[in-house]
């Protein structure tokens, strides 16, 4: 839980920024923030409060962490 907890913290520094904008966003940010939708989006299910299998939850979360690593990558 504690690595998910911190690729999280490192993963959305600087979406919170793009959020609080009162100017126009620039291209980066909403390119940033379609991703952090899209990724918000694949795991909200998550988020019930009634987890049946908990080993698919992680297994999951390692397989997002693993795309955003390679998104990473490729910027």
């Amino acid at each position: 839980m504690n690595d998910i907890f911190f690729w999280y913290l490192d993963w959305q520094n600087g979406y919170g920024d793009a959020l609080k904008k009162t100017t126009p966003l620039t291209s980066e940010d909403r390119t940033a923030l379609l991703q952090l939708k899209r990724i918000v989006s694949q795991v909200k299910d998550f988020y019930t409060g009634n987890i049946k299998d908990r080993d698919e939850v992680f297994a999951k979360f390692d397989s997002l962490h693993e795309a955003w690593q390679k998104e990473r990558e490729a910027e």
